[in-house]
């Protein structure tokens, strides 16, 4: 029964940057709070996705 599992798929493979999902992120809510009439504001802050730099 085990060998009949082959792979676990976590949707498609992307290769974008930690900074390329954080722009398309950002342009996606902006888009949607737009449409609502809603004032948007993007902060960029630290994450745990972030390098430590030492």
């Amino acid at each position: 029964m085990k060998n009949k599992i082959r792979k676990v798929g976590y949707g498609l493979e992307n290769k974008k940057s930690y900074a390329e999902w954080w722009r398309d992120d950002m342009r996606m809510m902006y888009a949607v709070c737009t449409e609502f009439g809603i004032k948007y504001w993007a902060i960029l802050q630290p994450n745990m996705y972030m390098e430590i730099i030492r």
